[in-house]
Parts: structure tokens; sequence; C-alpha cells
């Protein structure tokens, strides 16, 4: 209900300048995006989450992190990229487990999407 795009985000670019600076000023190793959704809906997004796990290793930036995002956002090539750049966990936001109310808020998954990614189907091997 806000005015205004639905899911705004900064530049690959910056985000990697900030981990860069907090690692130079700081020794900062671990990164927690506090981000809702780290990923983002769409080709956008994906790009987006790309891009930073790209920059991050392209700087040879040795930093592991955490994200959270949708079950709709989840994609496993975008998953496997980010773990290569130093992704180790993903909390993944499931909003409501009723289809009724899914559909109220305009989300666009079910609960069945959700417990095919949430439990396993979804997944980046660890190897």
């Amino acid at each position: 209900m806000a005015p205004g795009r639905e899911w705004r985000s900064r530049s690959p670019g910056s985000v990697v300048d900030e981990i860069q600076h907090l690692q130079r000023q700081y020794g900062v190793e671990r990164i927690n995006f506090l981000d809702d959704e780290f990923i983002g809906v769409g080709r956008r997004g994906r790009e987006r989450a790309l891009a930073i796990g790209e920059e991050i290793v392209r700087r040879r930036l040795h930093v592991s992190f955490n994200i959270t995002c949708r079950p709709d956002s989840l994609d496993s090539d975008v998953l496997r990229a980010l773990k290569g750049a130093g992704l180790e966990w993903v909390d993944v936001g499931v909003e409501s487990w009723v289809a009724r109310q899914l559909a109220l808020y305009g989300k666009r998954v079910s609960p069945e999407h959700d417990i095919e990614n949430e439990f396993g189907r979804t997944t980046v091997d660890a190897g």
C-alpha cells in the first residue's frame, strides 16, 4: 500500500563497496543482510543478486554472508552462484500456510509451493 515501487534495491556496486569498506576499515568477515528480500522477484532481482556475487568474487573479498528471501525468489542457479561468493545461510520468509490469506495479500505463492521449497526441493549441494 506504500507509494512507489514495491521492491527497492541498491546497486550491486554500492553493496559490494560497503562490504569492502567494512572489511578494510573494521576487519569484518561475516555479513548478515537484514533485507526482507535479498534476491528480489523476477529477472531484475535475479540479475542484481548474481551481480553482487560476481562482484564479491571479482574483488576477491573473503566474506561469508546470510540472506533472507521469499519462497518465490528461490533459484538454484542464483543460490549456487552466491554460495561461491560466500553465502552460508538462507532464511526463507514463509508468510502463511493458508492459501486464502496468501491470496488476500496478493502473494504469488501457494502453501504447496512453500512446502516444496522449504523442505528440500530447492537445494544447493554442500559440495
